[in-house]
């Protein structure tokens, strides 16, 4: 394989790349946590094999050629599929966020203090970009990982600008979108010049759908068993062209002064036809759920600056290959 895997049996790494196969590992912009899946060949019943019990709760790292970590998974689920063959599925630290609660209340302080208080109470490792929009809600048996969505909710809805998160070995990252723009390439020989993946794209699909757009959006919050209108704004030019499609965003009485941005932000989000697009693509490591990516396929109109909603990566006899899905930035 052009990939290795290494498990990591009591503080010391030992390589199951011989006996692993059906490598497979995705990564989705709403699931978070990276899931990994490869099968392993059982030495109990064969003495001529040398293999290493594997066991629930282990951690596999997975490295490129160059003995690179790229990610590490804890194995969450083994299933045996012969007297020879287990299956393990896996998840990378971000599995943590999805499956630990927390209770806790923030009184005003900034988006990415909120964020930072939150994981060192539960002690995860973080880089987070700086982000002022001041965040006062209780959390009462929420997940870690819903937690931190809504409070990035709640600063898009305010401020226009999108984050996103993602594990990166051991370290939770949240980032501004645009940093993440990749332009991954290939080479096939040592011999050749590499070349941009996007200039070989096969099995290209795109549909484009107004089955989710809204034109008009009003905001309203309620209080005392009344409900406010606190502002309303919309497209009158989509309108005439689609129809009248409304949406109904609620706040708490503490967002009422920005209903103004949050209408504005909410209607440039929803005002739109929405695109599902898949395309499929030589193996890069750097295809991954959350980073844009300049794609030009001329046949199919897939055509301008996109973000990688789902990668999902195999590997079989050697050669890496990469579905990914694309949405509208």
């Amino acid at each position: 394989m052009s990939h290795k895997l290494i498990l990591v049996k009591d503080n010391t790494p030992i390589d199951i790349t011989g006996y692993a196969g059906n490598l497979k590992w995705s990564s989705n912009i709403d699931s978070l946590a990276v899931e990994c899946q490869f099968e392993y060949i059982s030495s109990a019943d064969m003495p001529y094999f040398d293999t290493v019990t594997i066991s629930v709760g282990d951690q596999v790292m997975l490295q490129d050629a160059a003995g690179v970590t790229l990610h590490r998974f804890i194995i969450v689920k083994q299933e045996r599929t012969d007297r020879f063959k287990f299956s393990y599925s896996c998840f990378d630290f971000a599995w943590y966020l999805n499956s630990n609660s927390a209770a806790i209340q923030f009184n005003g302080v900034s988006a990415s203090a909120a964020i930072e208080q939150l994981l060192n109470r539960f002690n995860v490792k973080h880089s987070v970009t700086k982000i002022d929009k001041s965040i006062k809600k209780i959390y009462n048996g929420d997940s870690l990982a819903d937690i931190i969505k809504d409070i990035l909710k709640q600063t898009t809805d305010e401020t226009g600008r999108k984050y996103f998160m993602e594990m990166r070995l051991d370290t939770l990252y949240i980032t501004p979108y645009e940093h993440l723009l990749i332009n991954p390439t290939a080479q096939l020989a040592d011999n050749t010049a590499p070349f941009p993946l996007v200039s070989a794209i096969s099995n290209p699909s795109r549909s484009v759908s107004i089955e989710d757009m809204k034109n008009r959006v009003t905001v309203t919050s309620e209080s005392d068993k009344a409900l406010k209108v606190l502002q309303t704004v919309q497209d009158d030019k989509s309108i005439a062209q689609f129809g009248l499609l409304a949406h109904v965003e609620s706040v708490d009485k503490k967002d009422e002064a920005q209903a103004r941005n949050i209408a504005r932000n909410k209607l440039a989000e929803l005002n739109k036809a929405t695109e599902d697009i898949s395309i499929d693509l030589l193996g890069s490591d750097e295809l991954r759920a959350g980073r844009l990516l300049d794609v030009n396929e001329t046949i199919t109109g897939i055509v301008g600056r996109y973000v990688i909603t789902q990668a999902s990566h195999s590997e079989a006899n050697g050669i890496h290959k990469t579905t990914i899905r694309l949405g509208v930035t």
